[in-house]
């Protein structure tokens, strides 16, 4: 975990001006009646970010969309309780076939607040009302307390060796719209999938631009560890 953070140590020399959260600005957006218009909205709400999953889909001629966070969202669940029954459903409506309970709502910003706890976010095309489903992901194996990083106050959960995890102990920690995360791959033989992550609201653009190009520049065959990283990316001294 130390290591995580001592990777942008050198990049944090200059100020970033914080901007309002959109949490802070708005409490109701209405659903949009268009699929392509609710696609935009919640692209633009997670800046893009690298977990948020948009799934088309078709019921009888009825586009729709399925919306989650995939560091928050158990996509078993959403194939077995959502996806399956609905595609096998024939003449039943939507949420007669459901495996999950729900709750409907006109609200996006309700959406947005949805996902980020772990829900999905179901709408059709020309609905005035979407579906928010409960399949939160569990974890397959418990997050203990790094034994070199003991702490007496705050979390006692630490990062493992699964990156997907990593990603959701980040991602529930902090519950907000503005956490962004970009994946890349490092290494040209043995190619290594990392995340950078960030508060797309507080983040100083120059150094995340700076950091993704020295990343990409990195011509390793294998990188073995964030602190062999963290030694590639620094300022040189």
């Amino acid at each position: 975990m130390k290591l995580f953070l001592q990777v942008f140590k050198n990049f944090m020399k200059k100020d970033s001006k914080p901007v309002p959260s959109r949490q802070e600005s708005q409490s109701f957006r209405k659903v949009y009646p268009l699929i392509d218009e609710n696609i935009a909205f919640f692209k633009d709400t997670f800046s893009g970010s690298d977990d948020l999953m948009i799934k088309e889909f078709k019921v009888r001629n009825n586009r729709g969309i399925l919306v989650s966070l995939n560091t928050m969202a158990d996509k078993d669940k959403i194939h077995n309780v959502i996806l399956k029954p609905v595609m096998e459903a024939e003449e039943n409506e939507f949420e007669n076939v459901l495996k999950s309970t729900f709750q409907k709502s006109e609200n996006l910003i309700k959406a947005e607040k949805a996902l980020l706890n772990g829900a999905c976010v179901v709408i059709f095309e020309g609905d005035q009302q979407f579906y928010m489903l409960e399949v939160t992901i569990s974890r397959d194996r418990a997050v203990m307390e790094p034994s070199n990083e003991q702490i007496i106050q705050g979390s006692h959960e630490g990062f493992i060796e699964n990156l997907m995890t990593n990603l959701h102990l980040v991602r529930k920690s902090i519950r907000t719209s503005d956490l962004t995360m970009e994946h890349l791959t490092v290494g040209e033989q043995i190619q290594t999938k990392i995340s950078m992550v960030y508060l797309k609201n507080l983040a100083n653009k120059e150094i995340i631009s700076e950091f993704k190009r020295r990343v990409e520049h990195i011509s390793l065959d294998h990188i073995p560890s964030i602190g062999y990283l963290q030694e590639l990316v620094e300022d040189s001294t």
